[in-house]
C-alpha cells in the first residue's frame, strides 16, 4: 500500500468516526462517556477524563471511578505505568482497522 493510500485511510478513520463507535464501555458492558458527562460535567480545553485508580493499576471502567484532570499532566503521569512504544501509520491502522 502507498503512502498516499495509507494517509488516506487514517485521515478516514479519524474523521469518520461517530461518537458511539469510540465510547468506551464500561464494566457492565455500556457506553461510557455520557454517563461520566452528566455525573463530572463538562472537561475544559486542557482536562480529560480519567479513572481512580488508573486503569494500568487495577482501576476499573466504571462512571463513578472517573475523574477530570489536567490533561497534559494526567497523561504524562499514564504514560509513566508502562513502556513506551513508537507507533507508526501501519501501527495505528492495524490497531483501529485490523488491517
Amino acid at each position: 500500500m502507498s503512502d498516499d493510500r495509507r494517509d488516506d485511510r487514517l485521515y478516514a478513520l479519524l474523521m469518520c468516526q461517530d461518537r458511539s463507535s469510540v465510547d468506551l464501555r464500561g464494566a457492565d458492558r455500556k457506553p461510557l462517556f455520557d454517563r461520566i458527562l452528566a455525573l463530572r460535567g463538562p472537561v475544559g480545553p486542557d482536562t480529560i477524563y480519567g479513572f481512580v485508580p488508573a486503569l494500568g493499576l487495577g482501576g476499573a471502567l466504571r462512571p463513578d471511578q472517573a475523574e477530570i484532570f489536567d490533561g497534559p499532566v494526567h497523561l504524562e503521569l499514564l504514560a509513566e505505568l508502562s513502556e513506551r512504544r513508537i507507533m507508526d501509520k501501519e501501527d495505528l491502522l492495524h490497531m483501529w482497522i485490523g488491517q
